[in-house]
């Protein structure tokens, strides 16, 4: 059984590797709307890779913390149901620019909607990494008794 540390660890962990893929994406990004269109190829399979290890990371996620914010007294209900919100919104973000992957968005559109998904999967992480690690939410702190 794994301590809540060591869920924090790993999704911690999980959430650097993110970054770092989403940091080149938008790098990538960046060149496209400098005009070097032929970036398109590159930014189709970074999208496609982010795609993949992003719902690994959901899953992953989902293992690693429901049990703890699913406890018996309810304490964690909120939070539990602001991470299936959240995964929920991020999922279809994420099939939505991947049906987006085939079409024909030009390349400076899918930069533009890459450089979107990006931001806002930064902005989810910060927040959940302040929401749903704290301690209050994994059981952690000491429960007020007024």
């Amino acid at each position: 059984m794994l301590t809540n540390a060591e869920r924090r660890r790993k999704v911690l962990s999980q959430h650097a590797n993110l970054r770092e893929m989403i940091g080149e994406m938008l790098e990538t990004a960046g060149r496209i709307a400098g005009g070097e269109e032929a970036e398109r190829i590159t930014l189709r399979a970074q999208l496609a890779m982010l795609h993949s290890a992003l719902e690994l990371h959901l899953l992953d996620e989902e293992q690693l913390l429901e049990p703890v914010l699913a406890r018996a007294d309810g304490s964690g209900a909120e939070f539990l149901a602001r991470m299936n919100q959240e995964h929920a919104e991020q999922r279809a973000l994420l099939a939505a620019l991947h049906s987006g992957l085939g079409g024909t968005v030009s390349a400076r559109g899918l930069a533009a909607n890459a450089v979107a998904v990006g931001r806002r999967l930064l902005q989810d992480m910060e927040a959940e990494e302040g929401e749903l690690l704290s301690a209050e939410a994994l059981g952690d702190a000491p429960r007020s008794s007024g």
